[in-house]
């Protein structure tokens, strides 16, 4: 009985450390680039998101371009369009209220830089901000989650050491 329950223990914990990590996901970060018409401010704000954004629909943000927070975002994925504002964003470009802007970045569904088409640059509120946008990059975040095969190495590692010492232990007790 002891010796089962000495075996099972390492076995189990292994298994809840392996389970844990298998479904971890890294966020991925979206960087806009861009300059003032003067070319003397860099313009470039970021957010992150869980996942890549490829399907239609709202989501929240938060980043702040010259004292203005922007909290709302809209993705087209008809067009790759993204739109951001202070208030909900329903559309890519179909802005009602607030600071708001868009731009078409041409295969921003992946991971990699893209650069504006020129289309989609509505503002509203007299913001100008859209007019700088020049490029996305869209890159993985560095995740700290080890991976599977990591905690799996580890794991044999940890049981080929318990199991020897459990040797030494047990042959001693043999004398």
């Amino acid at each position: 009985m002891k010796r089962s329950f000495c075996l099972g223990l390492p076995l189990a914990a292994l298994l809840i450390v392996l389970m844990s990590s298998v479904g971890a996901q890294a966020d991925v970060l979206y960087t806009f680039h861009g300059n003032n018409f003067n070319g003397t401010h860099d313009n470039t704000f970021s957010f992150t998101e869980s996942s890549l954004i490829t399907t239609t629909g709202f989501f929240e943000t938060s980043f702040v371009i010259d004292g203005t927070t922007f909290t709302n975002g809209f993705f087209d994925a008809g067009s790759d369009c993204f739109g951001f504002s202070q208030s909900l964003v329903n559309a890519c470009d179909g802005f009602t209220s607030g600071v708001s802007f868009s731009g078409r970045f041409p295969g921003a569904t992946t991971f990699g830089t893209f650069k504006i088409d020129g289309g989609g640059c509505n503002i509203g509120g007299g913001s100008l901000v859209c007019e700088l946008l020049s490029s996305l990059t869209i890159s993985p975040v560095t995740a700290v989650t080890p991976e599977p095969s990591s905690l799996i190495l580890l794991g044999t590692g940890a049981l080929g050491i318990a199991g020897a010492i459990r040797r030494r232990v047990t042959g001693r007790r043999g004398l």
